[in-house]
């Protein structure tokens, strides 16, 4: 039964430290989260879905209580998707070599800008990023101090790689960013994690986490 307890006490404190180490990174002071999903049977196209996406995030600008808005793949502390091997162009790995994994998060423009975190190099994503000739990606600093050691980041070319192939056929993402590393509950909480524009993925039948900051509490 000790055993048990402190076995509790322990999942309970790290649950804990988690939590307080989002918010020494993100800033939760009036951060707003919801998730939805878009009915498939009338959002059967990406072009549909990235419709809803653009009119969504022209309504909540228009909404006076909120500073900031966004939409992603999931928020922070939340589980992310499926995780992907990681391909550096120009890197020297050797072949056959196994590919790093990596954690992916998809975000809309004001992401970062809405949970109060500074990207450390680099830029945020624009809305001409994600479209054709416009693929990028910002990492976190785990990923850069993994990978990139001794080398800028910024500009360098990466892909994201599934185990069957899916995604050979993809465009390389351009690094444009660092952001600082944001724990995560999920089953990928101790891998890097590569940020990429929502509009890249605007998937029929995918779940979409919005996320607004207000100026007063909610």
């Amino acid at each position: 039964l000790t055993v048990v307890l402190l076995v509790g006490a322990g999942l309970l404190w790290r649950s804990f430290y988690v939590k307080y180490q989002t918010d020494l990174v993100v800033n939760t002071s009036n951060l707003v989260t919801a998730r939805l999903t878009l009915p498939v049977g009338k959002y059967d196209t990406a072009e549909k879905c990235l419709g809803f996406f653009e009119r969504l995030e022209g309504r909540q600008a228009g909404v006076p209580v909120f500073t900031a808005d966004t939409v992603a793949s999931h928020a922070p502390l939340a589980s992310g998707g499926t995780p992907r091997e990681l391909a550096i162009e120009g890197s020297s790995a050797s072949a056959g070599a196994k590919l790093p994994t990596v954690s992916r998060v998809y975000t809309g423009a004001q992401y970062f800008e809405t949970l109060g975190v500074r990207l450390q190099r680099g830029r945020d994503f624009t809305e001409a990023d994600g479209r054709p000739g416009g693929e990028a990606a910002i990492i976190d600093e785990r990923l850069a101090a993994l990978y990139f050691t001794g080398t800028d980041p910024i500009g360098r070319r990466i892909r994201l790689l599934s185990r069957d192939s899916t995604d050979e056929g993809r465009p390389g993402l351009t690094i444009i960013g660092v952001a600082p590393a944001i724990p995560d509950f999920g089953p990928g909480r101790s891998l890097p994690v590569v940020y990429m524009p929502a509009r890249a993925e605007a998937t029929p039948g995918r779940d979409l986490c919005v996320i607004v900051r207000a100026n007063t509490g909610l």
